[in-house]
């Protein structure tokens, strides 16, 4: 009987802080608010999932760009060293563009804008994606911290206080359990923000244990 397969899920992720508080979007028309960071899944090409499913027996979950994928557990350490290689995929850039200023306008321009990649969350979580909600998920998360000018502070102080799509939210707030499916992000801010000195120490053998633990029976 062939053996399962570990489902691979990659974002990137990105910490807008202004003061005290942190952005998250807002969604549209919910009676109970829904929050998600600034981000998304990252995306790739066919030449490189071509690559994957070569090299790590790959297969993808949908025929999108998306680069979420089944692999073999023991695959996982081939997956990693090619992704932290940061190569082969996007980054957020696109997704700051989309996000804070077509599909929301929150900001007129990202001119004077910087994205700094600061690390890679590693974590086991069950997805709430449609199609596979409750699926145990290995998550690969991209954490980038956002630097905004003065101005663009303000338009985002400003819209978050006359719109409904921005919320800005304490690190208190960050740790209620109330984000109907972006909790692990919210989680992973939370986790960065604690860990700042010396973020994600140890965490490598920490995941692979617990993969092993997860996965015990693959």
């Amino acid at each position: 009987m062939a053996k399962k397969q570990v489902r691979v899920s990659c974002a990137n992720l990105g910490i807008v802080q202004i003061g005290e508080y942190y952005a998250m979007l807002k969604s549209k028309g919910s009676a109970v608010p829904k929050y998600s960071a600034i981000g998304g899944h990252s995306k790739t090409s066919k030449k490189v999932k071509e690559f994957l499913q070569y090299k790590c027996d790959a297969k993808f979950e949908e025929n999108s760009d998306d680069l979420i994928l089944y692999i073999p557990k023991s695959k996982i350490n081939h997956f990693r060293s090619w992704y932290k290689k940061r190569m082969g995929r996007d980054n957020l850039d696109d997704e700051l563009r989309e996000e804070l200023t077509e599909e929301n306008s929150i900001l007129k321009t990202l001119e004077g804008l910087t994205s700094e990649y600061m690390t890679t969350d590693e974590t086991i979580a069950k997805s709430t994606r449609k199609g596979s909600n409750g699926e145990l998920t290995y998550y690969f998360i991209d954490i980038y911290e956002v630097k905004l000018t003065d101005d663009q502070e303000d338009s985002m102080l400003n819209y978050a206080a006359a719109g409904d799509t921005l919320a800005l939210l304490t690190k208190e707030e960050l740790s209620l359990k109330h984000y109907n499916g972006a909790q692990l992000q919210a989680d992973c801010i939370n986790k960065y923000v604690d860990q700042y000195e010396d973020p994600f120490d140890d965490l490598e053998s920490s995941i692979m244990n617990g993969l092993d633990t997860v996965y015990e029976d693959l």
